[in-house]
C-alpha cells in the first residue's frame, strides 16, 4: 500500500515536472524565435509575415552570429543593399560560420570572377550556392561550365542569367551529351545556353524525347532552329500542340504546312491559339492574304497584331486601294522594318502621308499603346 502512494506520488512529481520542463521550453522557443523575428526586420529589413516564416528554419538566438555573417559580407567588398538582398534570398546564411562555412567558398568563387561585381552577382542572384558543398557540388559544377564554355569568362556570364545552373550539373550534363549525340554542333548548344540557359533544365528522358521529336519534324540538328524547335516543344502540352494543329486545318492548312512553318520559324508556335487565330482573321478576312502566303512567312504570327500588324496594314491598304503603289509588298518585309523606315517608305514618301496616312497610323498606334495599359 504505502509503494502504491510512494509509486503514485512519483509518477505526480515528474509528471508537474515534466509540464515544467515543457513549458519552460516553450517559452524559450518563443522568445527566441520572437528574437529572430525582431532581428530579421530592424536589420535586414524583412516584412514581418516573411520574417517570422523565415524565422522558423533558423537557429540563432543572439545577435553575434547574423552580425558576424553581415560583418563577413562587407568585408568581402558586398554594399549594405547587396548583403541585405542576399540575406533576404537565403535566410539560412545567417546560420553559417563565416570562416569555416563562408570563407573557402567565396574565395573559389573569387578566383573564378573576374570583378568584384560579378562575384557579388553570382552571390546576389544565387546565394543558395553558399549553402552547397565546395568539393562535392561547386567545384565540379564550374569545371564542367568552364570545360562547356571554354573559359571561366563565360562561365560567369552565363551563371549570371542562370545561376541555377551551378546547383544542376546533373541534369545540364546528361542533356548536352544527348544533344551532342543527335548531331547539334557544339558552338550551338554554348550559343543557345547564353541566350536561354534555364531551358536545358529539364529530366534527361523528357528531353530526349523532345530531341527525337524535332528531328523528326524535320529541323536538322546543324541548325540553330534545332535548338529553338526543342525548346519551343518543351513549353508546349501535348494537348496545346494539337489545339493549335487544329487551328490552322481549320484555316485550310494541311499539317505538313504546319510542320513546315514550324521548321522555318518555331516561334511561330508559342503564340495562344486566341493570337494565331486573330491574326489570320484580320489578315485573310480584312487584308484578302492567303493563308499559305502567311504559313510562308510564319514570323509574322509572332507580332503583335494591334501594336504592329494592323497600323502597317491599315497604311498598306490605303495605298493598294487608291493605286500609290501597284504591286503589293512582301508582308514579312514590311512588318518587319523598323518603324522609321516604314513611316519613310510607305507614309510619308506619299504626298497625301503627312496628313491622312500617318494620322491613321497614329490612331492604330495609340489604341493599341491605351489597350495595353488599360490591360
Amino acid at each position: 500500500m504505502l509503494n502504491f502512494f510512494i509509486t503514485k506520488s512519483f509518477i505526480h512529481i515528474k509528471g508537474n515536472a515534466y509540464i515544467q520542463l515543457h513549458k519552460f521550453y516553450s517559452s524559450f522557443d518563443a522568445n527566441k524565435q520572437s528574437f529572430m523575428v525582431s532581428y530579421l526586420i530592424n536589420s535586414c529589413g524583412f516584412a514581418p509575415e516573411k520574417a517570422l516564416s523565415a524565422s522558423k528554419r533558423l537557429s540563432f538566438n543572439s545577435p553575434e552570429k547574423p552580425n558576424s555573417v553581415i560583418l563577413f559580407f562587407k568585408n568581402q567588398g558586398l554594399s549594405d543593399s547587396e548583403v541585405i538582398k542576399v540575406v533576404k534570398k537565403y535566410p539560412k546564411v545567417l546560420d553559417l560560420l563565416p570562416e569555416r562555412n563562408l570563407l573557402p567558398k567565396i574565395e573559389f568563387l573569387r578566383s573564378y570572377c573576374s570583378s568584384q561585381e560579378d562575384l557579388a552577382s553570382v552571390l546576389v542572384t544565387f546565394p543558395n550556392v553558399l549553402g552547397r558543398s565546395l568539393k562535392k557540388q561547386i567545384i565540379p559544377s564550374f569545371e564542367f561550365l568552364v570545360n562547356l564554355f571554354g573559359s571561366s569568362e563565360n562561365s560567369i556570364t552565363v551563371l549570371k542569367r542562370c545561376p541555377a545552373l551551378l546547383m544542376h550539373r546533373r541534369l545540364v550534363a546528361p542533356n548536352v551529351d544527348i544533344l551532342l549525340e543527335a548531331g547539334v554542333p557544339k558552338e550551338n548548344i554554348t550559343g543557345f545556353l547564353k541566350l536561354y540557359p534555364a531551358k536545358i533544365l529539364q529530366r534527361s528522358e523528357r528531353y530526349k524525347v523532345l530531341v527525337d521529336r524535332v528531328r523528326e519534324i524535320g529541323i536538322h540538328p546543324t541548325k540553330f532552329s534545332f535548338l529553338i524547335g526543342v525548346m519551343v516543344m518543351s513549353q508546349l502540352s501535348k494537348l496545346s500542340w494539337e489545339r493549335k494543329i487544329e487551328l490552322f486545318k481549320s484555316w485550310g492548312c494541311s499539317e505538313e504546312e504546319v510542320l513546315t512553318a514550324f521548321k522555318i520559324h518555331p516561334w511561330c508556335m508559342m503564340a495562344s491559339v486566341g493570337k494565331i487565330e486573330a491574326i489570320l482573321k484580320f489578315l485573310v478576312n480584312e487584308m484578302g492574304w492567303e493563308t499559305l502566303i502567311i504559313m510562308k512567312t510564319p514570323l509574322v504570327l509572332t507580332f503583335s497584331l494591334k501594336g504592329r500588324i494592323i497600323p502597317r496594314c491599315s497604311v498598306l491598304h490605303v495605298l493598294m486601294s487608291e493605286g500609290l503603289i501597284k504591286d503589293a509588298p512582301s508582308l514579312l518585309s514590311v512588318l518587319m522594318m523598323p518603324e522609321i523606315k516604314f513611316l519613310s517608305t510607305y507614309v510619308k514618301h506619299h504626298e497625301k502621308g503627312d496628313q491622312e496616312l500617318l494620322k491613321l497610323y497614329n490612331e492604330k498606334v495609340n489604341q493599341a499603346s491605351l489597350e495595353v495599359r488599360r490591360g
